[in-house]
């Protein structure tokens, strides 16, 4: 494209740096537990400059964190009169300056009033924001292991044989075990005597969110065994690198399937023989597939963060994979939990920078206190590791090893705060539906004010996407008939009732006429009824049952107007509103009904008033009930299907639960049903009570017939319509649903109230 320059592909070479960087940090603590100090310069690698400066200062971190705790008051002048490439233009990294403080908060060193800006004067005016924090646990060492010892496969600890290692990170090592007293399979993961990652996720029990199920601690050995749920699937991350070796058009559910099936052969394990989830995810587009992986995932962290725990951790490897595919949350050792005694934000922030937010990167950097960060940073982070499994690439070029991790994280700041590349979004739009796409830039956005405001609001979100059918309803083109609706929903449903009622009721005055009227053979009663009652009944009835269905359904035409103007409807007023649109159909139809029986009971006595004859009131009511049953349930299920299909979508939000109003979508579920058996029963009751009066009019009878019969089917198409359109829209208001379903189809547990 002319007038951009093509941004840099994420690079590989760059987590290789990282590796790098990891095993000459490996060597360095290796060689410090030998009981010798080593030489720092030894540990230093040649080449590139950005690697040699990050590893110095990770380094020097770690030789002053080992220097302090034998009781020698290390410095960090000493390092940069060894080190002259340390400093730049005078300038030593913040995040060593920090570092020193915080090693001497924990061992109580006393540190002078201004100390620091005395001792680096170039750097006072930015000193005093980076040292007045008061945690006193905060450590900005990027690689910081748990000495495990010989701890290996074939070993028994504890109440454990360790079969096998399952994954080694920073944080300690997992096995799979078998737990003795038990006799199970778990995993065991071992770590330092340290955090509350147990304490944690024994507040969780999610069925996304990998279940613990106790802790042992080896004081003497200083280790802590936290056992849990054995799953035996692999990895999200084992995926992202499939995806990254196949072209898009070879992407969709066997995919994830294929790297379930050789993560449980690589275990010993076989797939299950039978599961519907596999078959749907067989069947499944690939942007389906990560919908219903981010659904889920969502899911869990909007049930973790209602209970004050936040991840900050969310990247491919810590999302375990069932062997039916389901994704399960793993890894909370450097979680929050608000709840855990003790616990504190600063004490475990960490996480993997290519993945945070830009507030979590200035946590890091020390530019806000980590306790101001929340679920929407979870939320962030979640996106681009949707992304990334998605297109192959994260939705951020990684970033080079240039300078030391303040300038880098600095960088990283800056860049996520430009918000995604257009060149990215474009490239994107390969392999993104347009949809998928807008929901993941929307969880994206720099600013965490305009971002989804919690997890929920995303897994409501990519749920809508796994369902055309929601997605039609709550997103209607921008011109049509349905727009018109929303304009004007009282004109919309004046005619849902006016129509059926005058069609019935235009049948329903040529039997009367013909067959009740003419039957007293008193001059003047045809004209009378003509000229007199019909205007003055229909004159007042129309008028006055749309007046009483707008008055019962106010609130409903208000906010639609308002929302004309832009004005969204308040939390508070978005129950009632559900509500009224939920039960417009049955105060139409119950209005209509009314003025059928009213009218029924005030032609025969007005014409038996004026003419002193006997007008069989029987007959006539038995005429106005069986049209009028017709009439309300036509105006009920016309009323209905717009109201579901138009208007009740635009109340929707998915960005926030509807969950109030779910119990109604059930209610009318079930209610249509009794509409649609009445509009049933009007043939067979009508032929009976034509039988019992002896009407013997045959064209009265056949119309009777065939518009029954019409308005039967028609009321089998509307319920079947309407069954469909609360099926769709049911998931999208619950806060509970899973999105356990790829197709659109199976919600009807929802009719059940099984949901």
């Amino acid at each position: 494209m002319s007038g951009h320059t093509e941004p840099p592909p994420e690079t590989e070479p760059s987590t290789m740096l990282w590796e790098r960087l990891s095993a000459h940090l490996e060597r360095f603590i290796d060689a410090w537990e030998t009981g010798t100090p080593p030489d720092l310069a030894e540990f230093l690698p040649a080449d590139p400059p950005g690697l040699r400066r990050l590893a110095l200062v990770e380094l020097i971190k770690l030789d002053l964190e080992h220097r302090w705790e034998r009781g020698e008051r290390a410095l960090l002048e000493r390092y940069v009169d060894a080190f002259p490439e340390l400093t730049q233009d005078g300038i030593v990294p913040p995040d060593l300056i920090h570092e020193e403080q915080h090693l001497r908060k924990q061992l109580e060193d006393p540190i002078e009033p201004g100390e620091y800006e005395r001792r680096f004067p170039l750097q006072a005016k930015d000193l005093a924001q980076l040292l007045a924090s008061p945690a006193k646990h905060t450590t900005t060492i990027l690689y910081k292991t748990d000495r495990l010892g010989d701890i290996q496969a074939g070993q028994t600890l504890d109440d454990f044989d360790l079969l096998a290692q399952l994954g080694k990170g920073a944080f300690g090592t997992v096995f799979l075990a078998r737990q003795r007293s038990m006799q199970r399979l778990v995993a065991l993961k071992i770590t330092g005597d340290r955090g509350v990652e147990g304490q944690t996720l024994s507040q969780l029990d999610h069925p996304h969110i990998v279940r613990v199920f106790d802790q042992r601690v080896i004081p003497e050995r200083k280790l802590r065994l936290l056992y849990m749920q054995y799953v035996a699937g692999g990895t999200l991350h084992q995926v992202a690198d499939r995806v990254r070796r196949t072209p898009p058009s070879e992407r969709n559910g066997k995919l994830l399937l294929t790297v379930v099936d050789q993560a449980l052969e690589a275990r010993g394990e076989s797939p299950p023989s039978e599961s519907g989830m596999r078959r749907r995810l067989a069947q499944t587009s690939w942007p389906g597939v990560i919908c219903w992986l981010g659904a889920r995932l969502a899911r869990a962290l909007d049930y973790a963060h209602q209970r004050g725990v936040l991840h900050r951790d969310i990247k491919p490897a810590n999302v375990l994979l069932a062997a039916d595919a389901s994704p399960k949350l793993a890894d909370f050792n450097i979680s929050f939990s608000g709840s855990v005694t003790g616990a504190s934000a600063a004490a475990y922030f960490g996480g993997s920078l290519a993945y945070m937010s830009p507030e979590q990167l200035e946590a890091y950097a020390m530019l806000r206190p980590p306790e101001d960060l929340d679920g929407r940073a979870d939320v962030y982070s979640l996106a681009v590791m949707l992304w990334e499994l998605l297109t192959g690439s994260r939705p951020f070029a990684d970033a080079a090893l240039e300078g030391d991790v303040t300038t880098m994280v600095t960088q990283m700041i800056a860049r996520r705060k430009r918000g995604v590349d257009p060149l990215f979004i474009e490239r994107a739009k390969a392999v993104f539906p347009e949809g998928v796409l807008d929901v993941l830039l929307d969880a994206l956005k720099p600013d965490r004010e305009t971002r989804y405001q919690n997890a929920g609001a995303l897994a409501r979100q990519l749920e809508v996407e796994l369902q055309p059918h929601a997605q039609r309803l709550i997103r209607p083109p921008s011109r049509g008939w349905k727009q018109w609706v929303r304009r004007h929903p009282l004109i919309a449903l004046i005619a849902c009732g006016v129509i059926p009622n005058g069609i019935a009721s235009t049948l329903n005055i040529t039997f009367n006429l013909n067959e009740l009227i003419q039957e007293l053979q008193v001059d003047g009663a045809v004209a009378f009824f003509n000229n007199v009652q019909l205007p003055a009944v229909n004159g007042v009835a129309f008028p006055l049952g749309t007046l009483i269905v707008v008055i019962l359904a106010w609130p409903l035409f208000r906010a639609f107007g308002r929302m004309r103007r832009q004005e969204k409807p308040t939390v508070e007023e978005l129950p009632g509103l559900w509500r009224a649109a939920l039960r417009i159909g049955d105060f139409m139809a119950l209005v209509s009904f009314l003025e059928w029986i009213t009218s029924g009971w005030v032609f025969p006595y007005w014409i038996n008033a004026r003419f002193n004859e006997q007008l069989s009131y029987t007959k006539f009511m038995t005429s106005q009930v069986h049209c009028g049953l017709l009439a309300a349930s036509m105006t009920f299920f016309c009323a209905t299907l717009l109201s579901v299909r138009v208007l009740l979508p635009a109340l929707i939000s998915p960005e926030s639960s509807a969950e109030a109003g779910l119990p109604h979508v059930l209610s009318l579920g079930r209610r249509v049903w009794f509409y649609f058996w009445g509009t049933a029963a009007v043939i067979p009751s009508a032929f009976i009570s034509f039988n019992l009066f002896k009407i013997d009019n045959n064209i009265a009878l056949y119309v009777t017939a065939v518009g029954g019969f019409v308005c039967w089917l028609l009321a089998f198409f509307m319920l079947r319509e309407i069954r469909g359109d609360l099926g769709a829209l049911a998931p999208v208001m619950s806060s509970s649903s899973d999105a356990s379903d790829v197709s659109t189809d199976g919600f009807d547990s929802f009719w059940s109230g099984t949901r």
